[in-house]
């Protein structure tokens, strides 16, 4: 087992005192990555609750939503305890609107509320991981090396801490092509695959983003990316999806594959996560083998391409924090990405009567919320 503390289980399992069940809650988002959470609110949009935006920055996309009830700004963040006057004003805000139910959307959300969620026992909540894990699944060094001594499939890994690491030894140990990348970051920022010591020599000596110390080399796995969708309470996981993307960032099919499966099962229990989070894989080709590349314990932003397919993981982990059954619901077919679904009908527009309602509600779903959408185009928010 890892040294890591273990994440907050939600209240319902807990034996606290549970939302009430049977009308529509009073929903607090706490927001601080817009992107994401934007997402999120599009799952929690078919829902009857009330939505409580607090964000601590001024600058959200999600003030402008229409499907959020309220938002407010608030200055929490990472430094906070229970005692800090910004929880005790937070803790007012939740009295004040009868807050029912606490969701963290993102890293920075879950962190804070799991050092100050002593002050908000009474209030129902996701569950959520602790700090240190959080930061043991966002630093890909710490997370490959965990992984590594557990046994764990994972692309061999090495840390790159300064150009004396640049050596024969190491491109023996690893091998080329080899995946260079930053210990964090999103989507595929800074990664780069390179096919010689000499090609990665050259690429540190070039004043490029992103090549700075320290960094990782690891080992090039040749075949198909797979990824893992989940919810898990104390390293169990209680819902989940597999999906595959078709066509990058295009196409998104829904699938079963029980490596994949059993693979994610054994990382979370290992390191007892509590929360959402999303699995990177890749399927190597000649043999079948499952690797885990990376996984980032937050809502992920394919999480509305689900529900357009039919499972709402926020809907379903809201009702298992309340002790309440989880939809038997599955994502099933393609989800085709709403500008590319649009494109597509701009061809063939007959493709249209082809659409599940999923599909067509997915496609319309920008045009429903047209500024935040328009914000995040053109300032980048």
């Amino acid at each position: 087992m890892p040294n890591l503390k273990p994440g907050r289980r939600c209240a319902a399992h807990d034996g606290k005192r549970q939302a009430p069940v049977m009308k529509p809650l009073n929903m607090l988002l706490l927001s601080s990555s817009p992107g994401i959470n934007l997402d999120i609110l599009y799952c929690l949009a078919p829902l009857p609750h009330k939505i409580y935006v607090v964000s601590n920055q001024k600058y959200n996309v999600l003030k402008y939503s229409r499907h959020k009830y309220r938002f407010d700004y608030l200055p929490w963040d990472l430094r906070q305890t229970k005692d800090s006057p910004e929880v005790a004003d937070l803790r007012a805000y939740c009295d004040s609107h009868r807050i029912d139910f606490i969701l963290p959307g993102d890293m920075a959300a879950s962190g804070f509320f799991y050092n100050v969620s002593e002050a908000f026992d009474d209030i129902a909540c996701l569950p959520v991981p602790s700090p240190d894990v959080i930061t043991a699944f966002d630093d890909k060094w710490v997370f490959a090396d965990h992984l590594m001594r557990a046994g764990l499939a994972t692309p061999k890994t090495r840390l790159l801490s300064s150009h004396n690491d640049l050596t024969s030894d190491l491109a023996n140990d690893i091998g080329f092509p080899a995946i260079v990348k930053p210990l964090r970051g999103s989507g595929s920022e800074g990664v780069h695959k390179l096919e010689s010591l000499d090609e990665l020599r050259a690429y540190f000596a070039t004043p490029i983003k992103y090549n700075s110390y320290p960094q990782i080399l690891q080992q090039y796995i040749d075949g198909p990316d797979v990824d893992l969708s989940f919810i898990s309470d104390n390293g169990k996981i209680v819902t989940a999806a597999v999906q595959r993307w078709l066509s990058a960032p295009d196409l998104l099919d829904f699938e079963d594959h029980a490596g994949v499966s059993a693979l994610a099962e054994a990382v979370v229990d290992h390191f007892k996560f509590s929360g959402p989070g999303h699995f990177d894989m890749r399927i190597e080709e000649k043999s079948g083998k499952v690797f885990v590349i990376e996984c980032n314990p937050r809502f992920w932003g394919s999480v509305p391409a689900a529900l357009w397919c039919g499972k709402n993981f926020v809907e379903e982990a809201i009702a298992y924090s309340l002790g309440q059954p989880i939809s038997p619901k599955r994502a099933e077919g393609t989800y085709m990405e709403p500008a590319f679904a649009f494109r597509t009908l701009l061809r063939r527009p007959w493709k249209f009567f082809d659409m599940s309602n999923g599909q067509r509600r997915g496609m319309m779903q920008p045009f429903l919320d047209p500024i935040p959408q328009l914000m995040v185009k053109l300032k980048g928010w």
